[in-house]
């Protein structure tokens, strides 16, 4: 409900009539919290239950829509992972992926993960990946980049760009085609050495609160 008030907000300043819109069928909104009860078997979502609910709520809005295309955007899965559910997230974005082919539609999620966490380049971020076929990070991510490459080259010695040579058959789990240069080293650094990225992380997490400028090599006490 909070991301809606701001989504309904940023519509409006950009000349769109919210009201309008939902009134014609053209916006659907669907409450995150409200909606995964109606599907949700314990930690798990039901299958059929789910399917039939996405496929009800993806004819109405076609039924709406002028061109008779559809874009779904989601924080279900969010929610569920952010709640201490990381297998039922996963499932729900397994289905979502599904129902995405099924319905040749657009699927678009949204999660809350801290991009300096070790943890969450140790199947989390995976997970996510799987089912997508991009990734987009959250806002200023140039800054996050060079945060990253001025860590690894801290740690490692080595230049980022360099390390990038030969990335893709070097990860072992399968990575988007739009993955930020940044998140792909630190997957592959996992790959090699988790206690690598942890150092790398922390390393990263300092510069970027070294400065609210652009980070530079400043001291930073460990």
């Amino acid at each position: 409900s909070p991301h809606w008030h701001v989504l309904a907000g940023q519509l409006s300043d950009q000349g769109f009539n919210v009201a309008s819109l939902r009134r014609e069928g053209r916006l659907m909104l669907l409450d995150a919290d409200e909606t995964l009860p109606k599907f949700m078997n314990g930690k798990l979502p039901d299958t059929k239950v789910f399917k039939g609910l996405a496929q009800a709520t993806i004819e109405k809005a076609r039924a709406g829509s002028r061109s008779g295309r559809v874009r779904w955007w989601g924080e279900m899965v969010n929610v569920l992972y952010v709640n201490g559910n990381p297998t039922g997230s996963t499932r729900l974005e397994e289905l979502f992926d599904e129902v995405a082919h099924e319905q040749r539609i657009p699927i678009f999620c949204s999660f809350c993960m801290d991009k300096f966490d070790p943890a969450i380049y140790s199947g989390d971020l995976q997970n996510v990946c799987r089912t997508h076929a991009g990734l987009m990070p959250a806002a200023d991510y140039a800054r996050y980049q060079q945060c990253v490459d001025l860590a690894v080259e801290d740690v490692l010695g080595s230049d980022p760009k360099g390390l990038l040579k030969g990335l893709r058959p070097a990860i072992g789990q399968p990575i988007p085609p739009q993955m930020p240069a940044a998140q792909a080293l630190l997957l592959w650094l996992n790959e090699k050495d988790p206690k690598l990225t942890e150092d790398v992380l922390r390393r990263a997490r300092e510069l970027d609160r070294s400065s609210t400028k652009s980070p530079r090599r400043m001291p930073v006490s460990d």
